[in-house]
């Protein structure tokens, strides 16, 4: 503590100099009392002991200015008791008084992020205000609204912004509800872990940008959202209309390919006896083989051994004809089933060795 640091004891205005203390050691310590006018008054700003003529801003009692060289500087209760909400009110009172005096007060920026599920990619939309400093014709502290006491009020004209302090407790859902009934704005600082320690760090949060600001209220905030709402409804509904009509022209081709294969000639299932009129090739693969054989119609035939799972089902249902000797299939069919679902089925591209002539 500096001792040669002392306020004048003025009457009708105070100006608190940025490095005086919020309290002295702990948040337990009061270096802020109200003097027989109404003022606070910081505790090297009044006379030592019982002479300070000052009371406790929460709970009124009579304090003692404590004064010594060895403790720091500080207000105690005339009974040896320790107000619980002293410390609250003084922060309230200190904002309202440093807001009055400068006759200002920064409001915090907006920031609207909104999201939405959608048929292809999340659709994502974010804007947002810069934060402002407003300059309020008048400032009240705990001034009753219909239900609601706000601890600032601050009017500007017709509107007005609600400033809540959470030093202890943040507005509950309760209150905040009256709040938006109200339709003013209305801003929360929360100190309740953050506290600051100077008058210096009061200001700096409530004349600056600072985190622990932010809306209860805003209009602004809310037609911003709305607006980003709406664009990411036109951009769901955009990707809903392009999903659709993919979906209409896989269904289209598939429909065009179910008619070729339709009109295809009709192979006759092939007996294990057949001879193939080409040498058949051998593909191995992890699970099994199978092995291909070329016919002079344009048709080949696949024959497989082992279990092939996934594979199997593929070529019965491409194939146009199957028995014991085989699965049968033209030419374009089995590229067709090698381009389609080669990646798919790892059997086909990745796991065979190199192709070799059965004998």
């Amino acid at each position: 503590m500096e001792s040669d640091r002392r306020i004048p004891a003025q009457s009708d205005y105070i100006e608190y100099p940025p490095w005086l203390t919020l309290h002295a050691g702990t948040e337990a310590m009061l270096t802020f009392a109200v003097d027989a006018s109404g003022m606070l008054r910081h505790i090297d700003s009044v006379p030592n002991g019982k002479q300070c003529g000052c009371v406790c801003p929460a709970c009124g009692e009579s304090l003692i200015a404590r004064q010594g060289a060895v403790r720091a500087h500080s207000f105690a209760h005339d009974s040896g008791a320790e107000c619980r909400w002293a410390q609250e009110t003084v922060l309230h009172r200190l904002a309202k008084q440093l807001i009055a005096q400068r006759g200002e007060f920064a409001v915090p920026g907006v920031k609207v992020v909104v999201e939405r599920a959608a048929p292809a990619l999340p659709v994502r939309a974010q804007a947002s205000l810069p934060g402002r400093t407003i300059y309020p014709q008048s400032v009240t502290l705990e001034h009753l609204l219909f239900t609601v006491r706000p601890d600032v009020v601050l009017s500007l004209g017709e509107r007005k912004l609600l400033v809540e302090i959470a030093v202890t407790h943040k507005v509950d859902q309760s209150k905040l509800a009256k709040l938006r009934e109200l339709g003013h704005a209305a801003v929360e600082i929360d100190l309740t872990r953050r506290r600051p320690a100077t008058i210096a760090q009061l200001s700096a949060v409530l004349f600056g940008q600072d985190d622990r600001k932010k809306w209860l209220v805003n209009a602004k905030e809310n037609e911003l959202r709305h607006k980003l709402e709406a664009e990411c409804e036109e951009r769901y509904q955009q990707q809903v209309r392009e999903q659709a009509a993919l979906e209409e022209r896989i269904a289209h081709n598939r429909a065009l390919e179910n008619q070729r294969m339709a009109n295809l000639p009709i192979v006759p299932a092939i007996a294990s006896s057949a001879k193939p009129t080409l040498p058949g090739v051998r593909y191995a693969t992890s699970a099994g083989a199978l092995v291909l054989y070329k016919h002079a119609d344009d048709s080949v035939r696949i024959t497989i051994e082992g279990h092939l799972g996934i594979l199997r089902e593929a070529l019965e249902r491409l194939s146009s004809g199957h028995s014991d000797g085989g699965y049968v299939m033209t030419k374009s069919t089995w590229a067709r089933l090698v381009s389609q679902f080669g990646q798919q089925f790892g059997t086909i591209t990745n796991n065979y060795y190199a192709p070799q002539k059965e004998e």
